[in-house]
This record gives C-alpha cells, structure tokens and sequence, in this order.
C-alpha cells in the first residue's frame, strides 16, 4: 500500500520548489475560501445549539435511563438494549 501512495500521490512540498515572485502571492479572501469559513461557522454553531439538549430528548423520548445516559456521550450513540 506504501509504495502505490508514494507512486501515485503527488509531493507534499511542491508548491515549495516554485518560484517565489511577483505571481506567487499569498491568497486573501477568496469566495471559496470565505464559504469555507462560514460552513464550518455553521456547522460549529449548530452543535452548540443541539449538544445541550441530546440529553434531555434522549431521555424523554426514546426513553432511556438516566443511567445510561453517560454512555451516550462517551460513545455518541444510543446502547443497544
């Protein structure tokens, strides 16, 4: 498996072997880029509004123990019964 990915994958570092002159420049703010940002935004921001109540629907709703609340978020599913 190595030696397909080192036959096949391209270099890490060859952006590093071009030329550094007046057409290499650091990106801004691209609208990809800001995209990027605001799903990640989006995404981190909607955990934070649902973790907080997994807890609460989980017991209420599927109707597991209190006891066995813990394992779920260690694991991050439901236990099997």
């Amino acid at each position: 498996m190595w030696l397909l990915l080192l036959r096949f994958l391209p270099r890490v570092d060859g952006h590093l072997s071009q030329a550094s002159g007046a057409g290499a420049s650091t990106p801004g703010l691209t609208p990809r880029l800001a995209l990027g940002w605001g799903l990640t935004f989006t995404v981190v921001f909607a955990s934070f509004l649902l973790i907080p109540y997994l807890g609460a629907f989980m017991v209420g709703n599927v109707g597991l123990s209190l006891t066995d609340l813990p394992w779920v978020y260690l694991a991050g599913a439901r236990p099997r019964s």
